[in-house]
């Protein structure tokens, strides 16, 4: 369960997210609709990047995830194309 700030608002997503070694694959869902994670990694760090296709304002762009994960919590910037980089964060159920 996370939540993304967009213009002082609080906008909540679920990330779903399986790790293979340093492969993160999964979806996540959101009022944009749901989209598979392509190209995620996490890093020994317990940083970590994906990217996904969303539809924002009628248009599907890209938002690309980074972050870190320090236990069951979540935070970083997700930057979507044509619209900058915004927080995130959020915890593991």
């Amino acid at each position: 369960s996370v939540e993304v700030t967009i213009a002082e608002q609080n906008v909540p997503i679920t990330i779903q997210l399986q790790q293979s070694a340093e492969q993160l694959r999964g979806t996540i869902q959101g009022s944009f609709g749901s989209a598979e994670i392509a190209d995620g990694r996490i890093n020994p760090d317990d940083t970590f990047r994906f990217s996904a296709s969303v539809t924002t304002q009628g248009l599907t762009r890209e938002a690309v995830f980074e972050g870190t994960i320090t236990g069951n919590r979540m935070a970083g910037t997700v930057t979507v194309t044509g619209m900058g980089a915004l927080p995130f964060s959020g915890t593991k159920p």
